[in-house]
């Protein structure tokens, strides 16, 4: 094994960092005492199946440096069954400073035993024992030794050992998953033939009440329900379920056998359901006619359910596993007992009723749910007894797991490649592609240069920068054998940046124990999920990018859909996001299913023609759900453009109405969109929680655009929004042009909610208009929140070039725009006349003035100032006063950004305290503690 003599330099606090073990494992071992209650909270996420499948795992790990130990730590306090730590090296002085499992006592001892009894201590229902061998000899002379395990962890291995481990525990269908931290940089790849997910527990979906096609037994109970009942009680309490099923029998009477199919027959129904109330306080038939859409839904199974049970794998053998098994037995039952449909779920929601009624129906469904499951156990027991395997080898819990949450099946299908493939036979324009993506290129270059170290280490027998007087020979080492290793696999003529080339030397293979802790932390999340089955974990061999954004390449035509409430800036918006991602390299087009709002076909057609975005809209067609899916297969099918993304606008509505739920559920059914992206008004205040929390109900909001940016608004609903529908800020809108659309950036964000300004803003700005040489000074006086007379006058030149006194007041503390524009913001034209006569009287000041920190202009060159610039002394005192509030206000920012940075939240409330308001504004404490988790300013 190679070592790291820096490692030697690392010291921490030995005897503060004991007595910190010390307590922790005390804590630990009380807590030990208590039952399996200790799991409550991760039983609240994967359930009670998952749970048990998670204890009776085990694990086995390579090598027990920080990222090892710190992946199992995380695996024994969740209560994985059992661990076996394998590390043949002893424990040196160097590793007290990066692995916090083991102390002074340590060194010299055995690192794989001390790492054991540690977190053995952390929790002693789990079984631990080690092992005093290194990983590579084990993996050349004990091949068998690994069947033995659920799951291995290798940690720090190299490429050829990777290689070889990969390939037995296919063989003995072992997960593996390869953990590795790297200096600053690091990897995680899972690899097992496939991770199949039965309980995806999606954010939004609907219950399973099959009112679209009730079974006979619950259309045999409705019968029994008199819905012109004269007494009123009884009216009011008759449950929607039954009311819908009912109507719609009734509608089918009345209409050939069909259910409501198009907008106007969908509003007839709804108008049938009113009429039928007696009342207004009827809430049960409000229900009914707010649920109504789950009468219009189609009958049968999703098309993600369809891709599943039509997979190759249906086809069972001997060696398929379980869940095939399962899927294979669901298929027969859809075909034949199912009708089409899949297994009933059995459960449903609250709902106004009288008691009786609701029992009867929770009995209902409970019955057909378990009649489905036998159904489906005994097609599972025969297929088993066909393949020769035992009838009972899967368990009854697993199969009513499987008919629970069928229709929730999507394709949670992983599939890896061997790592022999991937590291021999590389996708090479998919690889390509990310080295000069300019969001993926250093990630992908770094993982070139990780797989570049192990070469190095191979040929010279050390890592690239393990001793400082080799640093200069290492860089160019590595350099060509990193473009060799390219070369090796077709991607010639790809350049390395030499900046990251240095970086790896830097790093000298280096453990750091931030960055092994975070590393390990993502290895042990997706240890759980391979586990517990219940997310699908992360696919790739680079690695899975998890971004809310649309992402280039990942399928051939995107789709997004944009929903908002109307006026919230959503049409224009679809248009920004269209042109920001056109510049970027993608191929965009614009559907137009806004059927609602008059000129919304042509605002959108109009806002297309000037980005040069295609477009497709319909005046005649009145279904927004016809006009989008027409829109999408068009522009899907047009193979000679190859449109990669498609933006959809929906409908808004003033006011969140059910025909506007139903509609974006429809659409969202109908085209699928892989991003949903919720536009909100930045004016629109705290009430954005409950309005945003209204679409995440009806359709599975992925991510939040803030617009008007550019006005007086300083979004504070934002964090509302974020909060309702737990999806992050993608873009904030900054004004009415196509071009004015930002990636979020939460510092600048949260600094003019704060009432701060952004203060790097206006030096941003001056380095776009002047050049850097001749205001380093200027621009270094900005950021540390100073502010002179000169620092005005560069950024009033510069805001003349650049853009409007709007666009400037949003960078500056809230306090500053009074005195700056006291005839307010809605005139830019006035504003802009009073920043050219400031500027004129800033021209009549001498350099002294202009660059006194204290701004103090005497009264006699008060009145030079005010003579030789042509305007008044009062004037000329109202810059000046100006001046000093800017001066003042930036220094109370830098304060109020210190604060935050250091968590004190005493000192934030002090600093605030001018401004009494504004607690209130950002949601109290509580919401101050957000703003401050979203990022570190």
């Amino acid at each position: 094994m190679l070592t790291h003599p820096r490692h030697h330099c690392v010291r921490l606090c030995v005897t503060a960092k004991r007595i910190f073990c010390s307590r922790q494992r005390a804590n630990k071992r009380a807590s030990m005492a208590e039952p399996k209650t200790k799991y409550d909270r991760q039983l609240r996420i994967w359930g009670e199946q998952g749970q048990t499948a998670l204890e009776k795992a085990s694990v086995c790990l390579l090598n027990c440096g920080p990222t090892g130990s710190e992946t199992l730590k995380n695996l024994v306090l969740g209560g994985v069954g059992s661990i076996t730590v394998i590390d043949g090296s002893k424990v040196e002085p160097g590793d007290l400073g990066n692995n916090f499992m083991v102390d002074e006592s340590s060194v010299g001892k055995s690192k794989a035993k001390c790492v054991c009894q540690f977190l053995q201590e952390l929790n002693d229902a789990v079984k631990a024992k080690f092992i005093e061998e290194y990983p590579e000899v084990l993996i050349e002379t004990n091949p068998s030794f690994f069947s033995q395990f659920t799951l291995v962890v290798a940690t720090q291995l190299g490429e050829s050992s990777m290689v070889k481990l990969d390939r037995i525990c296919r063989e003995a269908n072992v997960i593996l998953i390869f953990a590795r931290s790297y200096g600053l940089t690091g990897l995680v790849r899972i690899s097992l033939k496939e991770h199949t997910v039965i309980e995806s527990k999606p954010e939004h979906f609907l219950d399973d009440l099959r009112l679209n096609n009730p079974w006979p037994e619950l259309k045999r109970y409705a019968e029994t329900i008199d819905l012109d009942v004269s007494d009123p009680v009884a009216h009011k309490h008759t449950p929607y379920v039954l009311i819908l099923v009912k109507m719609a029998e009734e509608w089918e009477k009345n209409h050939d056998g069909k259910l409501p199919s198009t907008r106007e027959e969908k509003k007839e129904f709804k108008e049938l359901i009113k009429a039928r109330m007696t009342a207004l306080d009827e809430d049960n038939y409000k229900e009914a006619i707010e649920a109504s859409f789950k009468v219009f839904t189609p009958r049968g199974i999703s098309s993600d359910l369809q891709q599943v049970i039509e997979d190759s794998c249906v086809e069972i053998e001997s060696s398929s596993s379980d869940f095939w098994v399962m899927v294979a037995a669901l298929k027969e039952f859809i075909e034949n007992e199912g009708g089409g449909e899949a297994p009933l779920e059995g459960s449903i929601p609250d709902m106004t009723s009288s008691t009786e009624h609701y029992i009867s129906l929770q009995k209902l469904y409970q019955a057909k749910a378990e009649a489905d499951y036998l159904v489906i156990e005994q097609r599972v027991r025969t297929i088993l007894k066909k393949i020769g395997r035992d009838p009972n080898s899967i368990s009854k819990t697993t199969i009513k797991s499987l008919c629970k949450n069928a229709r929730k099946l999507k394709v949670s299908v992983c599939r890896y490649r061997l790592v022999e493939d991937e590291f021999n036979s590389p996708t090479v324009p998919e690889l390509q592609k990310y080295l000069t993506d300019e969001d993926y290129s250093v990630a992908s270059v770094f993982y070139v240069l990780l797989r570049a170290v192990d070469r190095f280490a191979a040929n010279y027998n050390s890592f690239p920068g393990q001793f400082d007087g080799l640093m200069d020979e290492d860089i160019s080492r590595l350099k060509t054998t990193a473009v060799g290793l390219l070369n090796d696999v077709g991607c010639n003529g790809v350049t390395l940046t030499e900046d990251l080339i240095n970086e790896m030397c830097r790093f000298g293979a280096a453990e750091l124990h931030a960055v092994a802790a975070f590393i390990g932390g993502i290895a042990s999340q997706e240890v759980i999920k391979v586990c517990v089955s219940s997310s699908a974990s992360c696919v790739g061999s680079i690695g899975e990018t998890r971004s809310a954004c649309a992402e280039k390449g990942k399928k051939p035509s995107q789709v997004v859909m944009f929903v908002g409430l109307q006026g919230s800036g959503k049409t224009t918006t679809c248009t920004k996001y269209a042109y920001y991602h056109k510049n970027k390299g993608w191929k965009p087009a614009l559907v137009c299913a806004d059927t609602f709002r008059a000129g919304a076909f042509d605002q959108l057609k109009q806002n297309a023609a000037k980005a040069k975005v295609p477009f497709y809209g319909s005046y005649t067609e009145t279904d927004p759900v016809k006009i989008a899916v027409e829109g999408v297969e068009r522009f899907k099918n047009d193979q000679s453009n190859s449109f990669d993304l498609i933006i959809v606008d929906t409908s808004g509505r003033h006011k969140q109405e059910a025909a506007l739920s139903e509609e974006m559920r429809q659409l969202s059914e109908a085209i699928s969109p892989d991003l949903v992206v919720f536009v909100m008004d930045a004016s629109i205040g705290q009430s954005a929680f409950h309005q945003a929390q209204a679409f995440k109900q009806s359709v599975a909001v992925g991510a939040v655009i803030v617009t008007k940016m550019d006005g007086h608004a300083k979004g504070g609903g934002t964090l509302s929004a974020v909060a309702a529908t737990k999806s992050p800020v993608i873009f904030i809108g900054t004004g009415e042009h196509t071009d004015q659309l930002e990636a979020f950036d939460v510092k600048p964000f949260v600094r003019r909610l704060l009432g701060m300004g952004d203060l790097p803003g206006p030096a941003n700005k001056i380095r776009e208009a002047v050049p850097m040489d001749q205001h380093e000074d200027i621009l270094e006086n900005i950021l540390q929140g100073g502010f002179t007379l000169r620092t005005m006058q560069v950024l009033f030149q510069t805001k003349l070039k650049l853009g409007t006194p709007s666009q400037l007041a949003s960078m500056l503390p809230a306090e500053c725009t009074s005195r700056l524009f006291p005839v307010g913001l809605g005139d830019d034209q006035e504003n802009q006349n009073q920043m050219k006569q400031f500027l004129v009287m800033m021209d009549s000041m001498t350099a002294q003035e202009l660059d006194s920190p204290n701004l103090k202009v005497s009264e006699l060159r008060r009145q030079r100032i005010a003579r030789g610039s042509g305007h008044e002394v009062r004037q000329v005192e109202e810059l000046i006063e100006a001046c000093k509030a800017v001066s003042k206000n930036f220094s109370k920012g830098r304060a109020l950004l210190r604060s935050l940075n250091s968590g004190d939240m005493r000192a934030v409330t002090r600093n605030m305290s001018g401004n009494p308001q504004l607690l209130n504004q950002v949601g109290g404490m509580g919401g101050l503690r957000s703003l401050m988790n979203l990022g570190r300013l």
